[in-house]
């Protein structure tokens, strides 16, 4: 019984240990192979954020602009390829006369009275604008080395400044609804179609003059006291040329120093065309016609000789016909007298 009992129990550890090599010794096998795999990133079309014009030396969107003052047009671009795919940005500053608030592109040739249009290149990395020189001149112009570009360009949002100084005659408009004024219109191409909107409108355009008196020198020459004005010689200065620029409408005026000097003494003008002892009058027209001619007031009074005048391209309009009639008061001390005759250009 006993013996009978020991062979049991050795066979039965000798299956155990015979299964358990046999799991031990099993091999783990693996194995792989590769498939390409790829996807296509299709152009997004840029959206413009906003389009205005801020000042030179940067700050929040202006809403009038002055001629011969420079200032920034600010664009902002979004282009989920990142701005470096930006092909072109204009900005376009568009004179509105009855509000009508375009829809269209204005185009990129510019007109020194009513368009301006700026653009940049990538291609080239070129800062334009139009109207630039030609006939008539003008004086809209931009600053290349002062305008801007997004300084990393990959980046989703980036903004473009043009530098540029207001033309001489940019239409004046008050701006507001229902006025006059400028609008503004910007695109970006990414090389698809380009995007445009159009934005900041009715900025006014303040009023800008200039005047410049080509006749030098009028002189009377010898005249006797208690001359009265008279049309031709001694009396009458004619042919007094004088170029008038405005880019609205104006009116021409004229003034005069009221002592004039000379080494006996002074003569005072006389406003009133009735000049008495070392008195003088003086009277002013645009037309050779003493009978429309105006009493010459003392400067910085101002009395108007055209109050008819409209707006001029940027080589001014030239009035070539102005004349000036001397009269004088009895009795008056012989010597030669100088003073300053006073041309002005004034708002209409």
């Amino acid at each position: 019984m006993v013996k009978k009992g020991f062979m049991s129990t050795v066979a039965a550890l000798g299956l155990v240990l015979t299964l358990t090599l046999g799991l031990m010794a099993s091999p783990v096998m693996a194995a792989e192979d590769t498939a390409s795999g790829s996807f296509q990133v299709g152009n997004v079309a840029p959206t413009i954020t906003s389009v205005e014009v801020i000042p030179a030396a940067g700050g929040s969107a202006v809403t009038s602009m002055t001629p011969r003052t420079a200032y920034k047009a600010k664009i902002v671009v979004n282009d989920a390829n990142t701005v470096n795919d930006t092909a072109q940005v204009r900005v376009a500053i568009v004179f509105d006369s009855a509000d009508s608030d375009p829809a269209t592109d204005p185009g990129e040739t510019g007109n020194t009275q009513t368009l301006a249009c700026l653009k940049w290149v990538k291609s080239t990395d070129t800062w334009s604008i139009s109207p630039i020189g030609g006939t008539p001149a003008t004086t809209w112009s931009i600053t290349s080395g002062n305008c801007t570009k997004p300084s990393d360009m990959t980046l989703t949002t980036g903004t473009w400044e043009f530098y540029f100084t207001v033309g001489k005659v940019a239409t004046e408009g008050i701006g507001g609804a229902g006025n006059a004024g400028w609008d503004l219109f910007g695109e970006v191409n990414d090389e698809g179609t380009p995007v445009e909107m159009w934005d900041d409108r009715d900025l006014a355009m303040e009023w800008y003059g200039e005047v410049t008196v080509n006749t030098g020198s009028i002189d009377w020459g010898s005249v006797s006291p208690g001359m009265d004005f008279a049309e031709g010689d001694p009396s009458e200065e004619a042919g007094i040329n004088i170029t008038y620029l405005a880019n609205g409408d104006y009116d021409e005026k004229v003034g005069a120093s009221q002592n004039w000097t000379s080494a006996s003494g002074n003569a005072t003008l006389n406003t009133t065309a009735s000049p008495s002892t070392c008195e003088f009058s003086l009277k002013a027209d645009d037309t050779t016609t003493l009978t429309s001619a105006v009493n010459v007031t003392a400067s910085p009074t101002y009395v108007p000789i055209d109050d008819t005048g409209t707006q001029t391209d940027d080589d001014g309009e030239d009035a070539t016909t102005n004349s000036l009639w001397l009269k004088l008061g009895t009795p008056f001390t012989d010597a030669t007298y100088t003073g300053t005759i006073y041309y002005q250009v004034a708002n209409g």
